[in-house]
């Protein structure tokens, strides 16, 4: 977990185009609990692309109609989660805390 972690870090301070959101566990359910999926947006007019894993492997879905409910869905899980900034500190604290208690171990 520590490597991925680092590697969260790493990738969403190198790159600019990448977001790292972190919805805290006290926030309760949310709707990315039933199932794993990423959202692609385009700022070039191209429409949105979901990408939705499952249990054998995954599918990308593109048609508007089977699209617009993950938007709605991501509007609602970025409403609710903590910042860009606050998210890599919250991961920052947590790596922090896991190398102690490996260092002490």
């Amino acid at each position: 977990m520590i490597d991925q972690l680092s590697d969260l870090l790493t990738v969403a301070r190198d790159h600019a185009s990448v977001d790292v959101r972190i919805v805290p566990t006290d926030r309760g359910w949310h709707e990315g609990f039933p199932a794993n999926f990423v959202l692609y947006r385009y700022d070039n007019g191209l429409p949105p692309i979901v990408y939705k894993e499952a249990q054998h492997g995954g599918e990308f879905l593109v048609r508007r109609r089977i699209t617009r409910p993950y938007e709605q869905d991501m509007a609602w899980i970025l409403e609710e989660a903590l910042s860009a900034e606050d998210s890599l500190e919250r991961i920052n604290e947590v790596l922090e805390t896991r190398q102690q208690s490996l260092a002490t171990a």
